[in-house]
């Protein structure tokens, strides 16, 4: 429940024209990152949940709304995604920028699809506003915010049978 009500405030804000409030510190979001993966694979267990870093992740970045944004594309990742697939969670350090991506095996989407889940409000499914997985339809318009606050972008796409969303985010958010 308390999740929800962060959500809400979260999306309340953003619509009243105060953007995501983030504070930024440096930090390696390799290591943050792996530590958010962690806490995933255990409230997911019956996901497999692959995770890797490679290259510098080093710079300055709020880690704990980052973290928040690959916890909401990988809790997504696990509902909407084929039963029995894996999760797979990667991170790029590259000179200048930070590229994360997050993906599953899933039902082809079209670019304007992709586009609408990043609309407030909006769910993948009907059902994923009943039962044990409830939710607002949130989830995806944080993590845009989220990326936009650190001067970053998000988009989805879908390649080979998998369904994948990539931040991309300067090493440098403030």
């Amino acid at each position: 429940m308390n999740k929800l009500l962060d959500d809400l405030l979260a999306y309340s804000r953003s619509k009243l024209g105060d953007g995501m409030a983030i504070h930024p510190v440096d930090c390696d979001l390799a290591q943050s990152l792996g530590e958010e993966v962690e806490l995933l694979r255990a409230a997911l267990h019956h996901v497999p949940i692959k995770y890797e870093a490679e290259g510098d992740a080093r710079g300055c970045f709020d880690a704990s709304s980052l973290r928040e944004a690959v916890h909401n594309l990988t809790t997504n990742a696990a509902k909407y995604g084929e039963h029995g697939t894996d999760v797979r969670i990667s991170l790029e350090g590259l000179v200048d920028q930070i590229m994360i991506t997050v993906s599953n095996t899933g039902a082809e989407l079209s670019d304007e699809a992709f586009n609408s889940l990043f609309d407030p409000l909006r769910r993948g499914s009907h059902n994923a506003s009943q039962g044990e997985h409830a939710s607002l339809g949130l989830g995806l318009f944080l993590v845009r915010e989220i990326c936009h606050a650190h001067r970053g972008k998000v988009h989805g796409r879908w390649r080979d049978g998998r369904t994948s969303f990539v931040i991309t985010l300067p090493k440098n958010a403030d």
